[in-house]
Protein backbone atom coordinates (compact mmCIF):
# COMPACT_ATOMS: atom_id res chain seq x y z
CA UNK A 1 0.00 0.00 0.00
CA UNK A 2 1.01 3.70 -0.96
CA UNK A 3 0.94 6.53 1.14
CA UNK A 4 -0.99 9.52 -0.22
CA UNK A 5 1.10 11.93 1.30
CA UNK A 6 4.50 10.88 0.62
CA UNK A 7 3.69 7.95 -1.87
CA UNK A 8 6.47 5.79 0.21
CA UNK A 9 5.31 2.31 1.17
CA UNK A 10 3.11 1.97 4.37
CA UNK A 11 4.04 -0.39 6.84
CA UNK A 12 1.73 -3.17 6.95
CA UNK A 13 1.85 -4.20 10.27
CA UNK A 14 0.89 -0.60 12.09
CA UNK A 15 -1.03 0.60 8.91
CA UNK A 16 1.25 3.88 8.99
CA UNK A 17 3.64 5.58 7.01
CA UNK A 18 7.18 5.23 8.30
CA UNK A 19 8.27 8.81 6.53
CA UNK A 20 5.64 11.04 7.29
CA UNK A 21 3.11 9.20 9.99
CA UNK A 22 0.34 9.20 7.34
CA UNK A 23 -1.97 6.44 7.53
CA UNK A 24 -4.79 6.33 4.90
CA UNK A 25 -4.71 4.17 1.87
CA UNK A 26 -4.33 5.56 -1.51
CA UNK A 27 -6.03 3.48 -4.29
CA UNK A 28 -3.93 2.64 -7.28
CA UNK A 29 -4.55 3.49 -10.75
CA UNK A 30 -4.35 0.45 -13.32
CA UNK A 31 -0.60 1.81 -14.63
CA UNK A 32 0.35 2.04 -10.86
CA UNK A 33 -0.92 -1.84 -10.39
CA UNK A 34 1.06 -2.99 -13.20
CA UNK A 35 4.45 -1.19 -12.18
CA UNK A 36 3.94 -1.85 -8.37
CA UNK A 37 5.88 -4.53 -7.06
CA UNK A 38 4.19 -4.80 -3.38
CA UNK A 39 1.18 -6.13 -1.57
CA UNK A 40 -1.99 -4.62 -2.89
CA UNK A 41 -5.71 -4.64 -1.94
CA UNK A 42 -7.69 -5.12 -4.88
CA UNK A 43 -10.97 -2.66 -4.56
CA UNK A 44 -13.01 -4.87 -7.02
CA UNK A 45 -12.47 -8.03 -5.51
CA UNK A 46 -15.67 -10.20 -4.81
CA UNK A 47 -16.28 -12.80 -2.60
CA UNK A 48 -16.08 -15.94 -4.95
CA UNK A 49 -13.44 -18.08 -3.76
CA UNK A 50 -10.69 -16.80 -6.56
CA UNK A 51 -7.50 -15.41 -5.34
CA UNK A 52 -5.21 -13.28 -8.33
CA UNK A 53 -1.97 -12.28 -7.56
CA UNK A 54 0.39 -10.30 -10.20
CA UNK A 55 4.45 -11.16 -9.83
CA UNK A 56 6.66 -9.27 -12.56
CA UNK A 57 10.10 -8.42 -13.23
CA UNK A 58 11.87 -6.95 -16.01
CA UNK A 59 11.98 -10.70 -18.45
CA UNK A 60 8.13 -11.73 -18.06
CA UNK A 61 4.88 -11.69 -15.83
CA UNK A 62 3.29 -14.23 -13.34
CA UNK A 63 -0.15 -14.54 -13.01
CA UNK A 64 -1.31 -16.88 -10.33
CA UNK A 65 -5.52 -17.74 -10.01
CA UNK A 66 -6.05 -19.80 -6.55
CA UNK A 67 -9.67 -21.36 -6.40
CA UNK A 68 -10.53 -21.63 -2.61
CA UNK A 69 -14.06 -23.79 -2.83
CA UNK A 70 -15.10 -22.28 0.56
CA UNK A 71 -18.22 -23.52 1.95
CA UNK A 72 -19.50 -25.27 5.18
CA UNK A 73 -18.61 -28.57 6.33
CA UNK A 74 -21.62 -29.77 4.38
CA UNK A 75 -19.66 -28.95 1.34
CA UNK A 76 -16.40 -29.84 2.24
CA UNK A 77 -18.47 -33.80 2.92
CA UNK A 78 -19.72 -33.48 -0.43
CA UNK A 79 -16.57 -33.43 -1.95
CA UNK A 80 -14.51 -35.81 -0.04
CA UNK A 81 -17.30 -38.24 -1.00
CA UNK A 82 -17.45 -37.67 -4.33
CA UNK A 83 -13.70 -38.52 -4.13
CA UNK A 84 -14.30 -41.66 -2.76
CA UNK A 85 -17.09 -42.57 -5.29
CA UNK A 86 -14.88 -41.99 -8.41
CA UNK A 87 -12.08 -43.31 -6.55
CA UNK A 88 -14.24 -46.62 -5.75
CA UNK A 89 -15.59 -46.78 -9.20
CA UNK A 90 -12.29 -46.65 -11.02
CA UNK A 91 -10.46 -49.20 -8.39
CA UNK A 92 -13.54 -51.84 -7.76
CA UNK A 93 -14.95 -51.42 -11.39
CA UNK A 94 -13.05 -50.16 -14.30
CA UNK A 95 -9.86 -51.92 -13.33
CA UNK A 96 -10.81 -54.97 -13.14
CA UNK A 97 -13.27 -54.71 -16.32
CA UNK A 98 -9.74 -53.41 -17.45
CA UNK A 99 -7.64 -56.07 -16.29
CA UNK A 100 -10.41 -58.91 -17.81
CA UNK A 101 -9.62 -57.24 -21.50
CA UNK A 102 -5.85 -57.34 -21.05
CA UNK A 103 -6.08 -61.36 -19.56
CA UNK A 104 -8.24 -61.90 -22.56
CA UNK A 105 -6.17 -60.18 -25.23
CA UNK A 106 -3.52 -62.32 -23.97
CA UNK A 107 -5.29 -65.53 -24.13
CA UNK A 108 -6.17 -64.76 -28.09
CA UNK A 109 -2.99 -64.06 -28.57
CA UNK A 110 -1.23 -67.30 -27.06
CA UNK A 111 -3.75 -69.67 -28.74
CA UNK A 112 -3.49 -68.13 -31.88
CA UNK A 113 0.52 -68.45 -31.69
CA UNK A 114 -0.23 -72.40 -30.73
CA UNK A 115 -2.74 -72.56 -33.58
CA UNK A 116 -0.16 -71.08 -36.19
CA UNK A 117 2.43 -73.71 -35.30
Amino acid sequence: MRCTNCNNEIDIETNECRYCGENTVRILTPEEKNGYDGLTIDSNAQEDGFTEKQSSNSYNRVYVRSINPGGNFLTKAVFVLLGIIISGFLFFVALPITLIIIAIAVFTWIVLGYLRK
